[in-house]
C-alpha cells in the first residue's frame, strides 16, 4: 500500500515537473504579425507618462504600441538590441527592446523609424519589449 502511495506521488511529481519545465521554456509569441491598439508619436506617448502614470499604465501597458519617432541611439551587445527614440525631453525617450533576429539593416541614428512593441510602463523612458521595425 505505501508502496503504491510513494509511486502514485513519484509519478505525479514527474509530470508536474515536465509541465514546469514546458511551460518556463515555451517560447514567447511575436507580436510581428499583429496589430498595434495605439498608434502614437514618441513624445505624445512619453508626454502621456510624464503628466500622470497611473492613467498612461491603463491606456498602454501591457498593449501592443506602434511608435513614430527618430533614432537616437542604436545598441547590439548580443543578448538584447535596442533601438532608443529620441523625444524633446533631452533625459528620456522610448526604449525598444527589440525582438531575436530583427534585421536593422541600414539604420542609422536619425533616422525616422516606426516601431512596434509591448508596453511594460515607464522607468524614468518608456520601455517597450519584443519590438520590430514596422515595414
Amino acid at each position: 500500500m505505501k508502496k503504491n502511495i510513494l509511486f502514485g506521488i513519484l509519478i505525479l511529481a514527474l509530470v508536474g515537473g515536465a509541465y514546469a519545465y514546458y511551460e518556463y521554456n515555451k517560447p514567447v509569441a511575436s507580436i510581428e504579425n499583429k496589430k498595434a491598439d495605439v498608434v502614437i508619436d514618441a513624445d505624445d506617448l512619453l508626454s502621456a507618462y510624464e503628466s500622470d502614470e497611473n492613467t498612461a499604465n491603463q491606456l498602454y501597458t501591457e498593449k501592443i504600441i506602434q511608435v513614430k519617432g527618430t533614432i537616437s541611439e542604436i545598441t547590439k551587445d548580443g543578448t538584447v538590441d535596442k533601438v532608443i527614440i529620441e523625444t524633446t525631453n533631452p533625459l528620456a525617450g522610448v526604449i525598444c527592446e527589440m525582438e531575436n533576429g530583427q534585421n536593422f539593416g541600414a539604420l542609422k541614428t536619425g533616422d525616422e523609424i516606426e516601431i512596434k512593441g509591448r508596453c511594460t510602463g515607464f522607468l524614468s523612458d518608456v520601455v517597450l519589449v519584443q519590438s520590430s521595425i514596422v515595414k
